[in-house]
């Protein structure tokens, strides 16, 4: 084994203190990223242009971060993890911040493609570092990860409506950029990707030398050196699932920039009551995160057929939205929305690490998340440029669902395989790295068999 990547799985302390880490830096970044829907608004009015133009400002930070994310894995090994975070945090505080010194609105979208560039270093990283570094408890690790980006849309939610009250939109983006500087403390704590645990470096007591390692314990830490391999693109599971989420973040990523807009015109809403709908938004995406991850790591439960459901109820709730009118209607909307985001979120992962060998995890991460950031460039400023056209979203969010739908349908023959596979009582074609939850899954269905 090799020494640069044989890790033990940290113990309690450590393992808390670098989730808390991620957990502090994913509740900023997805803060920013996910309440972006209620600046539009503000700037379609302030610099008098068309939804199709802002829709797409709404989405450059995200999608550059994704669509960069393999660079920003070769500098981490170039440079080191904590280094690059460090740096990129402060970066993205100052781009944020200058931001709302801007008159012109394609200034704002150059500083934003420099916020963008920050992320890289922070979402492909450290989620494949969160994968990597936790095996038996990679689901719940996942699970609050994913679900911080929720509850910073909660708490952003709310920052940016009390301040654009009190300050105008210029005023809430800089608090906003302020409280980004933060990442810059929670970067210090994880570890470099390739650095070598010491003995001081174990909280808990070291066993005694054993010639056969448990798998449970010990952690394969490839390094990034890897990251532009392409093997990874010869696994047809990864490819086709890769697809379906194409298709995913498309519509997803009009819903990140049009909620506030499209329920305010679809469910007849004064722009004040829609605006508070992010919060209700972040908080059912928070519970629902954390809920469904919590669920896949259940013996009786499937990740990938969890995923699937979840997928199919964000489909079936965005074409259900033209229908209902009023705040009450719009708000339980949107708390199903958040419930079926969770599958986007936080099991797609989990998914790519089940039906894939666990040595393409990382690259895998990377991948995936490149043509995702393809997808934030075409999904939100597409549906502005509908409402632009049409002059109501009711287009815009049939599209959305649309979306969903197809991106399920080319799921479904990888579902139905890797069903298949789990229910085939000969398991020694299944990848190695299934979780041990699921492992008990498969044994009891074979028993069953």
């Amino acid at each position: 084994m090799d020494p640069e990547s044989d890790f033990k799985e940290p113990g309690r302390v450590e393992g808390c203190c670098l989730v808390l880490a991620a957990v502090g830096i994913f509740i900023i970044m997805g803060g920013i990223n996910l309440t972006v829907g209620i600046l539009v608004v503000e700037w379609v009015d302030y610099f008098d242009v068309g939804y199709r133009i802002v829709a797409w400002l709404g989405t450059t930070n995200y999608s550059t971060s994704q669509m960069l994310a393999p660079v920003g894995g070769l500098m981490i090994k170039r440079f080191g993890l904590r280094r690059c975070l460090f740096i990129s945090a402060v970066v993205n505080s100052f781009a944020v911040c200058c931001s709302a010194f801007s008159k012109s609105l394609w200034l704002i979208y150059i500083l934003w493609i420099i916020t963008g560039m920050a992320y890289t270093f922070h979402i492909g990283p450290i989620l494949s570092y969160i994968m990597i570094r936790f095996r038996r408890y990679r689901s719940t690790a996942n699970a609050f990860v994913v679900s911080a980006a929720s509850l910073g849309t909660i708490i952003f939610g709310v920052i940016i409506n009390e301040s654009i009250e009190a300050y105008t939109w210029r005023g809430a983006v800089l608090i906003i950029g302020a409280i980004a500087l933060n990442m810059a403390p929670c970067s210090l704590i994880l570890r470099d990707w390739n650095k070598p645990r010491s003995n001081k470096d174990v909280l808990l007591p070291r066993k005694d030398e054993q010639d056969k390692e448990d798998d449970n314990v010990r952690v394969k830490f490839p390094g990034c050196k890897n990251i532009l391999n392409i093997e990874i693109l010869k696994q047809p599971n990864f490819i086709g699932v890769t697809i379906s989420v194409f298709f995913l973040n498309i519509a997803v990523s009009v819903i990140f920039v049009h909620i506030v807009s499209g329920f305010r015109d679809l469910c007849k809403l004064e722009l004040e009551d829609a605006r508070y709908l992010v919060p209700y938004w972040g908080a059912s995406g928070l519970i629902g995160r954390f809920v469904v991850c919590m669920i896949s790591q259940h013996p009786r439960f499937d990740t990938f057929t969890l995923c699937l459901a979840v997928n199919i109820l964000l489909g079936v709730t965005v074409a259900l939205v033209p229908l209902f009118k009023g705040f009450t209607a719009a708000v339980i909307l949107v708390i199903l929305i958040g419930v079926g985001m969770s599958g986007f979120a936080g099991l797609t992962h989990l998914v790519i690490a089940e039906i894939i060998e666990e040595k393409y995890i990382h690259m895998s991460v990377q991948y995936m998340l490149f043509p995702a950031g393809i997808a934030f460039m075409i999904g939100a400023p597409l549906a502005g440029w509908v409402y632009d056209v049409t002059g109501n979203y009711v287009y815009s969010f049939e599209l959305t669902a649309s979306l969903v739908g197809v991106s399920v349908l080319i799921m479904s023959p990888f579902w139905l395989k890797h069903i298949r596979q789990l229910n085939n009582r000969n398991t020694s074609n299944l990848p190695g790295n299934l979780s041990a939850t699921n492992r008990e899954w498969i044994a009891s269905l074979t028993s069953l068999a």
